[in-house]
């Protein structure tokens, strides 16, 4: 399994995230990645299945850098723990939520809110 980090501005609230996405291959289109973060950004997770955002400029909503990449299974785990520990207590208890956030194959980290858990996952994976 692959993780692919991605660095993402949110143009209308100005809000940066590194979107995190888990997928089988190591290629993944443009496209794909802005449905994906279209989808759990703007229509939020009832609707992460619906794929049809034709006509959208995606340019215009938000500015996306594609990051590296990194095989690794495990590091998943360690990403989604970060990501549940700073989460309001009224989703922690509803396993509704926390059981889609485990189907869902993205997490969008709030840099403001993550960043010195992050960087050091991130920094370790160069091995310097």
């Amino acid at each position: 399994m692959y993780i692919h980090f991605i660095f993402m501005e949110y143009k209308e609230t100005k809000t940066e995230y590194l979107v995190t996405i888990k997928d089988e291959s190591k290629d993944l289109t443009s496209n794909y990645i802005n449905n994906l973060i279209y989808n759990n950004l703007i229509k939020g997770e009832n609707n992460n299945n619906n794929n049809n955002n034709l006509g959208i400029n995606y340019f215009s909503i938000f500015y996306i850098k594609k990051g590296i990449i990194i095989e690794n299974n495990d590091l998943w785990k360690k990403l989604f723990n970060i990501y549940i520990s700073e989460i309001k207590l009224i989703y922690l208890i509803d396993s509704n939520y926390i059981n889609n956030l485990l189907n869902n194959n993205i997490i969008l980290f709030n840099l403001n809110s993550y960043k010195n858990k992050i960087y050091p996952i991130i920094i370790d994976q160069y091995n310097i």
